[in-house]
């Protein structure tokens, strides 16, 4: 479901008055609260996941296409459509080595893909020994603006594909500064032009990515713009 800037900043905002506590009951009041076993509706559907041809995602080294870190690139300008903007919660959690499991909700009751929240926390704290760390994250619809090339010339991804991408516990402080952007220029209810830059980040030990979004302005003036 569409979602705008407010109550995204409401979420950021609600999330971090509940770190202490392990169900984050403000953040579900700030999108729509499911039913406990309510019927699946349309609304559901859409809500469970983006409908996208292809995933952007960033390490250390860059950003790449898919689940695989080839062809990596360090910065690309997309179209973001503010109203498509998803924000959710979610953690992560690892048993004796194993792959991490992740849960994710949208309405602070129900787990996406199936379950309940409540449970799926105390499931995580039974295997664990310890509370989850749950963090605020956002899914972000995007549109590739031009043709993506390899440094052949080969074109990998088409513009106009779309695009999806979900920050990461260290990624979403960035995405708010974007966002309190897009505010004070008044563009929180359309479609924005951003430039996507990746920045190498390191400490005690660890390595990793994140995206910086970087405001351009207003989709719409910027095409009547260029094609003058």
């Amino acid at each position: 479901m569409a979602t705008n800037l407010e109550e995204i900043m409401k979420i950021a905002q609600a999330a971090q008055a509940a770190a202490s506590s392990i169900v984050p009951a403000t953040a579900a009041q700030a999108t729509q609260v499911a039913t406990r076993g309510h019927d699946m509706t349309l609304d559901d559907v859409l809500s469970n996941g983006m409908a996208v041809d292809v995933w952007l995602k960033v390490n250390y080294n860059g950003m790449f296409w898919g689940s695989h870190p080839k062809n990596l690139f360090e910065d690309v300008i997309v179209d973001i459509d503010m109203t498509e903007i998803t924000p959710h919660q979610a953690f992560k959690y690892t048993v004796n080595g194993g792959n991490p499991v992740y849960k994710k909700t949208r309405d602070g009751v129900n787990v996406v893909g199936g379950g309940s929240w409540d449970d799926a926390i105390a499931q995580a704290k039974r295997l664990t020994n310890k509370d989850p760390d749950i963090f605020t994250s956002v899914d972000i619809l995007m549109v590739l603006v031009e043709d993506f090339k390899d440094s052949k010339g080969n074109v990998l991804v088409e513009a106009g594909t779309d695009i999806g991408h979900t920050t990461s516990t260290t990624n979403f402080k960035p995405f708010k500064t974007f966002l309190r952007d897009v505010a004070k220029k008044n563009l929180k209810s359309g479609v924005v032009r951003v430039k996507l830059t990746q920045e190498s980040r390191e400490a005690k030990g660890f390595s990793w990515g994140i995206i910086n979004f970087n405001l351009l302005g207003s989709a719409d003036e910027m095409d009547v713009a260029q094609a003058a």
